[in-house]
């Protein structure tokens, strides 16, 4: 199995090659700046030097601006 990663707004799936990594090393991998996001494991706001597997709910939350 892989890490699957859930991208809000856009409401897509990321796979990942990793069974297991930290939050930070998970956005920089989607190339977003990490003060941009916030993290979700298991429904949970998670810290950026947490780590998350594969069983782990995981979605990143871009934060969107408009006007």
């Amino acid at each position: 199995m892989a890490l699957k990663v859930k991208l809000m707004p856009e409401n897509r799936v990321v796979e990942m090659d990793e069974k297991r990594a930290r939050v930070e090393a998970i956005v920089r991998k989607l190339g977003l700046p990490l003060e941009m996001v916030v993290v979700l494991k298991n429904g949970n706001i998670a810290t950026s030097d947490e780590v998350v597997g594969e069983d782990d709910e995981v979605v990143v939350m871009r934060a969107v601006s408009g006007g």
